[in-house]
């Protein structure tokens, strides 16, 4: 990928105005708008409102800003841009300038642009419309912009305002004020279903004829002076008009393009001067552009007057913070709000109350907040992380007896699998999809809870939850030392670590296996002592890159299978300080930024994330890192900045000084705070707050073996025995199973099978079961303490009756392996849980041998669809039957009643009914192969998903 923009470097680094002893000279905004990067090189202000700039990409997974480094075609220019995500939104009011009325009634007008025409800087952003020989220069203030346009051959200048751009129009309207004003609405539906964008535009020559174009939502602009040049200062609300036009008289209005352009600039310097760093410039670069990352989102919700939309879409007053939006609490909560504690505590107050006002006004706090809309994107409730995180480190503007109560109460929601997780200790797989990636983050936030509980004074509170922070250690299977996905109280059969399947988020068990940021003595000890932890973290970082299972662009930045470029994995590295093994720590912290970070526009090796990729890059390169938000500790790596000044905004700072540093001596030697050498591998928020100074003295060698004292937010009081699991006895066995139990513990196992005899005994060893039965059992310390109980079914099924496929089922979807068709289970509304056997662009060809002839008056087959998933129902199944396996003769076919177009989950039978005497049994589910004409994915691939073949 880095050879393909080699002939476009020499463009892209001098994308900076000012001079190198400038700050913002350090920051390349193309860093990211390349690869998967998803980032993009708008006009904004920290934390703006608005983000003005290009968009070159209409639609596409690399097209999530509306930008990529690639593309040489440009559509206008629009006010809101996302950065960094994987789901796309935004983009709102595209304007285009023309050099000829003609292109007005263009249904897409465009122009071609050349890179080394494009520059851009923080609060800065220009370039040359090639085809239409226009200069467009932006600026931005914190809630609006300006745009200017220059003909440089004196042509005249007419507009383009397309209200329709990307996302689907619910409501559109433009009205003209006076001769040189207009004001305008936009609510549309895309990830946010519903996102209000109000705006207000002064222009600087007088409005002529405006041509109403696509019943309105698209119009095309004359002006009575015919001008070579023009600007349009434009400011943005989602509260409304009126919001908008404030925003303009405060912002904008009597104030020039320079004075806006400097304005931004110099809020720019304050915010990267934060923190000083010195280094060689490639360092330099990586580190200001990931500052500058780390700074654009959360985006300001508020107006000037106070007023915000809320999470309910009406509107409310902020009387004591200002409002923001876009939390990507999945991704920062890791890093970036650790580092916002450090060098943004009152923005990050804000964030906070703008957290709690979520909960006020709708219901809860926020998981993926975009435009005051609940998004139901990714998993976990970090939204506790945060505030418990800047709670335990002092900074606890905010109501936090509400807090605590909106932590509890988001927490014991009945959705998500937390109910059965709060119940069970875990969340079973066929209840809930990523079921184990789901318990292992609640896990994390339950700890969080509990550490702001305790602080609090909470007792009850911090007692239940530091008990559940511990339900982790229930998917720890010590069988084979991963998280694995539990299925009615058995280890999924069909496990395979490198499999990217529903089971987890974004990732695999390689990658999720050791997230247990909050108890890393549990886990060692899951891993029989620091010389197991050790032993897998080698494995995970030497382990193949390649993955199993369905596809997943998230996943990237590989290093065996640890994945960089997604981020389970992000406090990976950190864990060898817990196994005495800094040394180790430090190599792969050095490949990581060296080999992960680069400026060029494919420099980051997944998607920024809202800051989340960079703010990893921040605290890494100035050597210590928050491996357990809220425990107050940072774990030491190794820097990669010569000195380092941080403004702690207390009046105090932090210096950090690395001795001999270079890209061979990536070692740490020793570590000197305040003048005392150290022996531990880590920092206490409580003394970086009080300033001082901080030294790494570098070597090109390991230093001399010695045990460090390692900080690990370990779980020590109210310990929970491990609920056991069934490690082997299928579902559904022909004459005889074997049944055996595992925990992950030392605690002895009891038993009782449902029928034989009422009283538990215990667990010796693997026993025979020869019937359908219930087998019931719990695990109990030498203390005689008791874990909770589980249950689970074995049936038997008919000894003689066998199934042979034809079609390769997908191994992350299949439903317990090659009988999973005539286990006599069956499959729910979700395909994610793993209940359905799912083929993918074939026919499936079932051949059922009832081992002796009888008399059939049915068949059926069970099938799913969820077309928004490419999962369609067979468009058609047909039934045989033969007496001797070779000759068969047609019973008949089944036909859906569903259509391909009706929307949600649908389970449906295909049933042949009649009279047969046979032997042998052939069932056929015939496949579309292709996504139908009309749907979003039409021409691609899809699916069918069946469960189960039923004999009457």
């Amino acid at each position: 990928m880095r050879n393909l923009y080699v002939l476009l470097l020499a463009s892209f680094i001098i994308s900076c105005t000012k001079s190198d002893s400038d700050i913002l000279s350090n920051v390349n905004v193309f860093i990211g708008t390349g690869g998967h990067g998803h980032t993009h090189p708008a006009a904004t202000v920290p934390f703006g409102m608005i983000q003005l700039g290009p968009d070159t990409r209409l639609d596409g997974w690399d097209g999530c800003s509306g930008y990529h480094y690639s593309d040489s075609i440009i559509y206008g220019f629009s006010h809101t841009h996302l950065s960094g995500t994987g789901v796309g939104d935004y983009n709102d009011l595209l304007i285009m300038p023309s050099s000829s009325v003609f292109n007005l009634d263009k249904e897409v007008l465009a122009s071609s642009f050349d890179k080394q025409n494009e520059k851009a800087s923080p609060g800065y952003y220009q370039v040359m419309l090639n085809d239409e020989n226009i200069q467009a220069d932006m600026t931005a203030s914190p809630r609006g912009g300006i745009h200017r346009y220059s003909s440089l051959d004196d042509k005249e200048i007419w507009l383009a305002l397309d209200l329709e751009h990307r996302d689907e129009v619910l409501v559109a309207d433009l009205q003209q004020i006076d001769e040189y004003t207009l004001q305008g609405k936009r609510i549309s539906k895309a990830w946010a279903e519903e996102q209000h964008f109000y705006f207000y535009i002064k222009s600087s020559a007088k409005i002529g004829l405006i041509r109403k174009l696509n019943g309105g939502r698209r119009m095309g602009i004359e002006f009575k002076e015919k001008p070579s040049s023009l600007e349009l200062k434009v400011a943005i609300s989602a509260v409304d008009e009126k919001g908008a036009e404030r925003n303009f008289k405060e912002e904008l209005e009597g104030k020039s393009f320079d004075d806006i352009r400097m304005a931004a600039e110099e809020k720019w310097r304050n915010q990267l001067g934060r923190v000083e760093i010195s280094a060689d410039n490639e360092v330099m670069t990586n580190f200001y552009t990931s500052m500058y990352h780390a700074s654009i989102v959360p985006n300001l919700y508020t107006d000037v007057d106070g007023r915000y939309r809320g999470t309910d879409l009406g509107i409310h007053k902020a009387e004591n913070h200002t409002q923001y939006t876009i939390f990507s609490l999945w991704d920062t909560y890791r890093t970036a709000h650790p580092l916002y504690t450090l060098i943004n505590q009152n923005e990050n107050n804000d964030f906070i109350k703008s957290m709690l006002a979520h909960y006020e006004t709708g219901g809860k706090l926020p998981v993926w907040e975009l435009a005051a809309n609940y998004t139901g994107c990714m998993i976990g409730y970090h939204t506790v992380s945060v505030i418990a995180d800047a709670y335990m480190k002092g900074q606890d503007d905010f109501d936090s007896d509400l807090a605590l109560e909106a932590m509890v109460h988001i927490s014991d929601l009945d959705e998500l699998g937390k109910k059965q997780f709060a119940e069970n200790g875990f969340i079973p797989a066929e209840q809930e999809h990523e079921s184990v990636s789901k318990t292992l983050e609640y896990a994390y936030n339950d700890w969080c809870i509990a550490q702001m509980a305790k602080a609090k004074g909470k007792d009850d509170i911090y007692e239940r939850y530091i008990q559940r922070a511990q339900n982790y250690k229930n998917l720890f299977n010590p069988d084979n030392g991963f998280m694995v996905p539990r299925v009615e109280n058995r280890w999924l059969p069909t496990f395979d670590p490198y499999e990217v399947n529903f089971h987890f988020t974004e990732a695999n068990a390689w990658q999720y296996h050791l997230y247990v940021p909050h108890d890393v003595e549990g886990l060692i000890q899951l891993f029989g002592g620091k010389e197991g932890l050790e032993k897998r973290l080698d494995e995970l970082f030497s382990a193949d890159k390649e993955t199993s299972g369905r596809e997943q662009a998230d996943i990237t930045g590989l290093i065996g299978q640890y994945a960089h470029g997604n981020e389970p994995s992000h406090h990976m590295a950190y864990l060898y300080n817990y196994v005495d093994q800094p040394a180790k720590a430090q190599e792969v912290l050095r490949t990581i930024m060296t080999e992960l970070y680069h400026n060029e526009p494919d420099g980051l090796s997944g998607n920024e994330d809202c800051g989340q990729m960079s703010a990893w890059y921040i605290m890494s390169a100035l050597g210590f890192y928050p491996v357990a938000p809220a425990s107050n500790a940072y774990d030491l790596g190794s820097p990669m900045i010569d000195k380092a000044k941080i403004q702690l905004g207390n009046s105090k700072t932090l210096d950090i000084t690395v001795h001999n540093n270079s890209p061979e001596k990536l070692y740490v030697e020793k570590v000197v705070w305040n003048g005392i050498e150290q022996n531990r591998s880590f920092i206490k928020h409580e003394e970086i707050r009080e300033g001082g100074h901080l030294e790494f003295y570098m070597s090109s060698k390991p230093a001399e073996e010695k045990t460090l004292e390692s900080f690990s937010a370990s779980v020590s009081d109210f310990q929970i025995v491990p609920v056991p699991a069934f490690s082997s006895g299928k579902r559904a066995f022909a004459k005889a199973d074997t049944v055996a139990l595992n925990v992950a513990s030392d605690a002895r196992i009891f038993f009782r099978i449902q029928g034989e005899n009422s009283e538990f005994k215990e667990y010796e060893g693997p026993f025979e079961i020869q019937s359908s039965t219930v087998v019931e059992a719990y695990a109990q310390s030498e203390s005689g303490q008791k874990s909770k109980s589980i249950k689970a079914e074995f049936r038997k099924i008919e000894s003689d009756r066998t199934i042979s496929l034809v079609g390769d089922y997908a191994n992350q979807y299949a439903a317990g392996g090659d009988n999973a068709l005539i286990d006599f289970l069956y499959g729910g509304k979700d395909f994610r849980t793993g209940e359905w056997q799912g083929y993918e662009g074939q026919n499936m060809i079932a051949t059922i041998d009832l081992g002796k002839v009888q008399e059939l008056k049915s068949i059926s087959l069970g099938a799913l669809q969820d077309e928004n998933s490419w999962i369609f129902l067979p468009v058609s199944v047909d039934f045989e039957f033969s007496m001797d396996g070779e000759k068969y003769q047609k019973l008949g076919s089944a036909y859906p009643s569903a259509s391909p177009e009706d929307e949600g989950t649908i389970l449906e039978n295909f049933t042949w009914e009649g009279n047969c005497t046979a032997r042998y049994i052939k069932v056929k589910a015939n496949n579309m192969i292709d996504c139908p004409s009309g749907h979003k994915s039409a021409g691609n691939v899809c699916w069918i998903f069946l469960d189960e073949i039923t004999l009457k």
